[in-house]
């Protein structure tokens, strides 16, 4: 039997789906001597019943034949239990949607392009589509299963896509027709006081505290678990995003990036299983080249990583500031705040201040930023505050023991939620846009604009990020002379027809094009970006992208792993299914 255990709700027994699978598939049936496309379900070449029965045998029962996560509210797989609690808050919750062998966190990626959206709200015999969820899922609990599931899949010719918790914007931890290795059930972490990195590195690194986490691990449990030994890692914002997946494989930006660089920057060592099939490790001394693409050159690309080593720094008191505004009916005051908050802001990061600020129309404008000096001055988003009319603004500071504490007290306090159709925009912005007024007034008007995409401004980057060497890792070019990213974002009703789903599209990558305006020369981070961002080889991956091409097809050569805008993806049709 398969393994039901993690996913009762949404794993059916592999004689089960046999019958149970949704019928036609939108596929060009094609014969196994098509050597240029991948296999998929309506093609001969696709694997028979009695193979995949064998390759569940081999996994010990850890093959999922994957449903969307609303097929529970549905015949012929309706289970009243199971759909109760998927009609309830944990649909919209991160960590129930991680937990979901089908499930992303942004929806609108388990039914790409699809109106007929799997739906918990609809009727038990309304349509409930396949998707983009994959056909079959292995749910991974070792680089040892990583490798078995690779290797039957490069064997069958089979799509592969690779998801730990679901955070991609880009939809690229689901492909259509494939076979998903999905890694979030890998919870293994350790503390080490020294580590010590595999292989006869030239370079040593004595007495480096580090971590080791596997895909399972959420940045919130590996703060916590660190803060116990008195140290932290350098992490994201998300509570439920994954401190091994494709988050490092961006570059991963944070809050204490400026202080130690990009979460990728930090890494010490990787264990990968690539395209082969073969368990490595990869860190400065040992496949070096794997190593520098798996920092920053995207996820989901070189290989499915299974454990990563971070460096540590030992915890220290910070201090928390935070602004806020109401806004009012007067429009004009409204953008004056907006303005003379951004240029409050670049004075405060030369002071080593870092963190988020966010429009949230038409309620107001917030700053969350932290510094590691418990001195440090807060004055210029205070003394707005003061000058704005009573009860329209504050400021505040609090000193916080460690960074754990104020990222339990504030975000992780917040419970994630997902489990709505989504859309980025973004763009990274470098000092210059906010070292003048008249550029930093440029940015406001720009932020207006698109008050209503829930514009986000991530102040993470400059100091640390900034001075890393060139090539030390992949991260994109375009981080090292930044100092913020802005974020917009937007989406659509599930059941949207496919003209308003890409309208949703159009609209967000119209509006990125303000701040573009503003940064030609930069780029955009690689996780947090526009689906449909032009001349996205150098927006993502700047001078970068030759190299990561030559690595690429040294360590995949035939193009097994695929995902959307990601090294070599060029090379492959829109669905990652045949080469063009």
């Amino acid at each position: 039997m398969l393994n039901t255990k993690l996913t009762a709700s949404l794993a059916l027994p592999l004689f089960t789906f046999a019958i149970a699978l949704p019928s036609p598939f939108s596929y060009t049936a094609r014969q196994s001597g098509d050597n240029d496309c991948k296999c998929i379900p309506e093609d001969a070449c696709w694997p028979k019943g009695q193979e995949w029965a064998q390759f569940n045998r081999t996994l010990g029962g850890k093959l999922i034949a994957t449903l969307a996560p609303g097929a529970v509210c549905h015949d012929p797989t309706f289970s009243s239990d199971a759909c109760a609690e998927a009609q309830s808050a944990l649909y919209y919750n991160s960590y129930w949607r991680a937990a979901q062998p089908g499930a992303m966190q942004y929806t609108g990626w388990e039914a790409f392009d699809d109106p007929a959206f799997c739906s918990v709200n609809t009727t038990r015999d309304s349509r409930c589509p396949q998707g983009d969820v994959s056909v079959y899922t292995v749910a991974t609990v070792s680089a040892e299963d990583v490798a078995e599931a690779i290797k039957f899949a490069k064997a069958a010719n089979l799509k592969v896509a690779v998801k730990s918790t679901g955070h991609d914007h880009q939809g690229r931890s689901a492909a259509k027709g494939s076979l998903t290795i999905w890694t979030q059930p890998m919870k293994n972490m350790t503390f080490s006081e020294a580590y010590s990195r595999a292989g006869d590195c030239p370079r040593t690194l004595e007495a480096i505290p580090a971590v080791s986490v596997a895909p399972g691990i959420s940045w919130a449990e590996a703060y916590a678990f660190t803060n116990d030994h008195g140290y932290v890692p350098v992490g994201g914002g998300g509570t439920s995003v994954s401190a091994a997946g494709g988050y490092v494989g961006g570059g991963g930006h944070s809050p204490l990036g400026p202080q130690f660089g990009m979460s990728a920057d930090n890494v010490l060592e990787m264990e990968v299983v690539t395209a082969d099939g073969e368990i490595k490790i990869a860190n400065d001394c040992l496949n070096q080249d794997l190593f520098l693409a798996l920092r920053g050159g995207g996820g989901g690309t070189y290989g499915v990583v299974t454990r990563v080593t971070h460096r540590l720094y030992r915890s220290a008191p910070l201090l928390f500031g935070f602004f806020n505004a109401n806004f009012t009916s007067d429009s004009s005051l409204t953008q004056s705040i907006i303005r003379r908050a951004n240029r409050a802001v670049f004075p405060l990061t030369e002071s080593g201040w870092s963190g988020y600020a966010r429009l949230y129309h038409p309620k107001g404008l917030y700053y969350a930023l932290i510094n590691p000096s418990l001195n440090a001055s807060f004055s210029p988003l205070s003394d707005l505050a003061s000058s704005l009319p009573q009860g329209v603004a504050i400021a505040t500071t609090i000193p916080y023991p460690s960074f754990n504490a104020w990222f339990a007290d504030t975000i992780g306090k917040n419970n994630e939620t997902s489990g709505t159709p989504t859309t980025l925009g973004s763009r990274l912005l470098p000092p210059s846009v906010f070292a003048s007024e008249t550029e930093v007034d440029k940015l406001a008007d720009a932020l207006w604009e698109a008050r209503d995409f829930a514009p986000i401004v991530h102040f993470v980057a400059g100091g640390e990020v900034a001075r890393k060497e060139e090539g030390w890792s992949a991260v994109n070019p375009a981080w090292r002379k930044a100092l913020a990213q802005v974020v917009i974002s937007s989406g659509w009703e599930e059941g949207a027809a496919k003209e308003e789903q890409r309208k949703a599209f159009e609209e967000i990558s119209s509006l990125t094009d303000r701040f573009r305006e503003l940064a030609p020369d930069s780029g955009a981070y690689t996780n947090e970006a526009d689906y449909l961002e032009p001349d996205w080889q150098q927006s993502f991956f700047g001078a970068h992208y030759p190299r990561l091409a030559e690595i690429k097809k040294a360590v995949d050569p035939d193009g097994l792993f695929w995902c959307h805008h990601c090294v070599g993806s060029e090379e492959w049709d829109e669905e990652g299914t045949c080469r063009v």
